[in-house]
């Protein structure tokens, strides 16, 4: 029996103003999406062990100060920056070799972070986290944290050390251990905290968490295919359409819960080439899994999505719409070219409507490129901007699969995928033509929600930008403090739980006389 409950195939062609879209509901075991046995279409090489058999653990740094640093250069003050890796202890090996004990499964850039430069600064204040992993097999004891504090030189002189702590690790269960006052042998002192947890917080979800889930292929003109994940209730009025970001899946059943607690059903729209959809086109390239010739490409999967929900039968009264990162340019572009889209309420999670992070910690380098993009004169071809590549990605791994583990196959994991002039100049496009707007694009009450710990997009541009979206008397802006770019899939389990709060508070006074106590 499939997912949807039914022994056979069906299929149903709807007609759309826009044109045809077909629609085929495939019925099949959704674990198969999910499964660890559906072989990786990238795997990973020279690990000791697979990733999925290791049970990881989380160190979370929270650099906070330093003071009194000394000047490094002749004319100017510190530019310090902040290095941490977890260290093996020394083992002696035959004869008088000596080892480390490989503390992250041989996987490049997971076990250390760098907090970036504070310019001209002896008191610098960072206040922000980062994430480092270490195999949780290993005893904290034979573990320790190196902290080195360096002075950021110019592009041809070499960087000065300014000094170095070592700090054991802590355990799971001491909470945040502060280390404030830390004298370093160079000069200055350093404040920060050190917390450790056990991975993941969320697992690849289970056939039990997928009871009552369904799924719906969406084939386009030309035979492009996009998923729409979905979970209905008899008598529900309201419904939510979540669309992910790029090289994302939903995998935020954490989120849609308190949603399906207050009537809603759910339909999560994975659109053409990213997270359950890369399966369904025949030969696709994960390495292209973010390029786009054009955010109108995705137009006909929301019509296809929409479609369907109307074919349901259900009248709505309430359609909510989410959108993540790059998914809220493709939303926007959609809503500003469809202007009958129903929707009644907008939320915007850490949109990409804004400029990137300069420092660009993420370690993300694409993002820091788009001003050269738009010297492209929007070239939407497959140009390599930022060349990809077969190895593990620090930064999907740390900040999102440890902790919230999902398929390889539906988002980064064995590999990085290119960042193309096309994906780029998308953006860019859409970007420029929000702004290029006499009048805000919508009219509805819509949510901002953004994190000044976000290291991928700057949380005040998007602010800023965000008074083109929709009139200013419908906006409303929450900014978090220590939350990811996906402020729903934060190091912290405390800053995800704020976030969902803040969430549902704003989803409750929408519907004041319905609303549920979180």
């Amino acid at each position: 029996m499939g997912c949807c409950g039914s022994k056979t195939l069906t299929s149903k062609k709807l007609t759309s103003k826009k044109g045809d879209v077909k629609c085929m509901c495939v019925c099949r075991d959704n674990m198969g999406v999910w499964s660890q046995e559906n072989k990786p279409r990238i795997s990973f090489k020279g690990r000791a062990k697979d990733p999925f058999d290791v049970k990881w653990r989380a160190v979370i740094v929270h650099l906070k100060s330093a003071e009194n640093l000394p000047d490094m250069d002749r004319f100017s003050k510190t530019d310090a920056y902040i290095k941490c890796k977890i260290e093996g202890r020394k083992m002696e090996g035959p004869g008088d070799s000596v080892s480390k004990i490989q503390v992250s499964n041989s996987i490049e850039g997971i076990d250390n972070c760098t907090f970036p430069a504070k310019t001209n600064n002896s008191n610098p204040k960072w206040d922000k986290k980062q994430v480092m992993n270490y195999d949780g097999a290993i005893a904290s004891a034979d573990l320790v944290i190196k902290v080195e504090v360096w002075d950021k030189d110019g592009m041809f002189n070499k960087d000065d050390s300014i000094g170095e702590l070592t700090l054991r690790v802590p355990e799971p269960a001491d909470g945040w251990k502060n280390h404030d006052n830390l004298g370093m042998k160079g000069g200055g002192k350093l404040h920060l905290a050190l917390k450790t947890v056990d991975c993941p917080y969320i697992d690849v979800p289970t056939e039990k968490d997928l009871v009552g889930w369904n799924e719906r292929i969406l084939i386009g003109r030309m035979g492009a295919k996009a998923s729409l994940l979905y979970s209905t209730k008899k008598g529900n009025t309201k419904m939510l359409l979540m669309v992910p970001g790029r090289n994302d899946t939903f995998m935020h059943f954490h989120v849609a819960k308190p949603f399906q607690e207050r009537g809603f059903d759910i339909f999560a729209l994975d659109y053409r080439g990213v997270g359950r959809a890369k399966r369904l086109a025949e030969g696709f390239d994960d390495y292209y899994s973010s390029h786009s010739e054009g955010h109108d490409e995705y137009i006909e999967d929301f019509d296809g999505a929409l479609q369907f929900i109307d074919s349901t039968g259900t009248k709505y009264s309430t359609k909510m719409w989410y959108c993540h990162s790059t998914g809220a340019p493709i939303t926007l572009n959609y809503l500003m070219k469809n202007k009958e889209s129903g929707m009644t309420q907008l939320i915007m999670n850490s949109p990409y409507i804004g400029n990137t992070q300069e420092t660009a910690g993420c370690g993300l380098t694409e993002f820091v490129v788009e001003d050269f993009t738009k010297c492209l004169s929007y070239g939407l071809d497959r140009t390599a901007i930022v060349s990809g590549g077969e190895a593990v990605c620090p930064y999907f791994f740390k900040q999102v699969w440890a902790l919230y583990r999902y398929h390889p196959n539906l988002r980064p994991l064995y590999y990085t995928p290119h960042v193309t002039s096309g994906f780029l100049a998308s953006v860019a496009m859409t970007q420029d033509t929000l702004m290029n707007q006499k009048h805000p694009p919508i009219s509805c009450p819509t949510l901002l929600v953004g994190s000044r710990g976000d290291e991928v997009l700057c949380c005040e541009d998007n602010h800023e930008v965000a008074d083109k979206v929709t009139v200013k008397s419908k906006l409303t802006k929450i900014t978090l403090k220590d939350n990811a770019h996906d402020v729903f899939l934060s190091a912290e389990k405390e800053d995800n739980e704020l976030a969902i709060q803040k969430l549902m508070e704003w989803v409750d006074k929408q519907f004041p006389e319905r609303a549920v106590g979180a």
